[in-house]
């Protein structure tokens, strides 16, 4: 069974393989959130189960209490319980497995990376006094770093590896589709004969593009920089970008087919994050075989394998930035075949023998 707050896009093809695979019963406390940038009806047609939403009773603005729990706690054959993080959900479940000795396990579903375990300051007071409440009682944790794993297996004893990736069989295009809108857009943007540099995330502070308009500035190559994506400080960036005189295009939010036509169109991803918890874009486009430089502050760094399918920076400098970039645009994928290190299905395949 898994009880998690919402269902995401970028969770949709792990919950479908819980459901398909593991025959798993999924719940959720709420419907979406406040300033969601996709649609609860697209997300729901992707899944091949009903998802099925408890009733809850709020505590505040951002804290609420499921309601109905032990209900569905009790139905015979339960054998583990994946909750998410160290949330009052979480505490609920526990509690209840102690009150009315249930026997399955608790997994906890958790996002940290290495960096904010190692930093500390992007955690509330209220996690890390959760996370030690919650760890004894705890089967075992799924994390999406594969270095936070490490980090709570040496210090725990538990932690599973799951990234936050795409089932790649899930996604299917018309034939010649990709290659086709890929196409237009290195036509449409000038991209032949120079190197493509591709920033895609929300247009926030946290996102550091200042510091990937910087490294740009200093390439003594020939590139164009493409930003796919919104948010409060484009208008800004975009002044930024032209004061540097960069030659910078903002295509503003993308998603499908038109999303993995960038990337494929691009030759280098730069993920510049102060701080982020996982980032899938970078699964994103290592399957369509763009190269990737990726913030060491970032879970998906541990998707980079250095010189094999691009390099990890420094966010806090643009002549790193810069340095990985060219680096990364030297690795050869002419046929554009995934640079992923793993399948989903492998990995899925590897947590589902430690789940057994």
């Amino acid at each position: 069974m898994l009880i998690g707050i919402t269902l995401a896009p970028y969770r949709v093809d792990f919950y479908n393989r819980l459901h398909d695979r593991c025959d798993c019963e999924i719940h959720f406390v709420q419907r979406g959130f406040e300033g969601q940038l996709f649609s609860n009806e697209q997300v729901e047609a992707r899944s091949t189960y009903t998802p099925d939403y408890l009733r809850t009773l709020r505590l505040g603005r951002k804290r609420c209490i499921a309601l109905g729990l032990r209900k569905i706690l009790s139905r015979p054959g339960i054998r583990n319980v994946i909750v998410p993080e160290f949330s009052l959900l979480t505490l609920q479940v526990i509690l209840l497995k102690l009150l009315f000795r249930y026997r399955f396990g608790i997994i906890s579903h958790c996002d940290d990376s290495l960096d904010m375990l190692e930093g500390g300051t992007n955690f509330s007071r209220a996690h890390v006094i959760s996370r030690r409440i919650c760890m004894p009682f705890l089967r075992n944790i799924i994390l999406a770093d594969s270095r936070a794993a490490s980090w709570y297996r040496e210090k725990y004893g538990k932690g599973i590896w799951m990234p936050i990736i795409r089932d790649e069989s899930s996604v299917v295009y018309p034939k010649g589709a990709l290659e086709e809108a890929s196409g237009a857009i290195r036509k449409e943007y000038a991209l032949e004969g120079v190197l493509a540099v591709l920033f895609v995330a929300r247009l926030i502070p946290l996102k550091n593009l200042p510091a990937l308009l910087e490294a740009c500035s200093g390439l003594d190559i020939p590139f164009r920089l493409l930003v796919v994506g919104d948010g409060p400080m484009r208008q800004e960036w975009e002044a930024l970008a032209t004061a540097r005189n960069i030659p910078c295009h903002f295509l503003g939010r993308k998603n499908g087919l038109e999303l993995d036509a960038i990337y494929r169109a691009s030759d280098v991803l730069v993920l510049p994050s102060f701080i982020e918890a996982f980032g899938a874009v970078t699964n994103e486009a290592l399957l369509q075989g763009c190269r990737c430089v990726i913030s060491n502050r970032a879970g998906s760094a541990c998707l980079i394998a250095e010189g094999s399918n691009g390099f990890i920076c420094d966010p806090d400098s643009a002549e790193d930035i810069r340095k990985k970039i060219l680096l990364a645009a030297g690795i050869p994928n002419p046929s554009r075949a995934s640079l992923m290190p793993a399948t989903f299905n492998e990995l899925f395949s590897e947590l589902e023998t430690m789940l057994s």
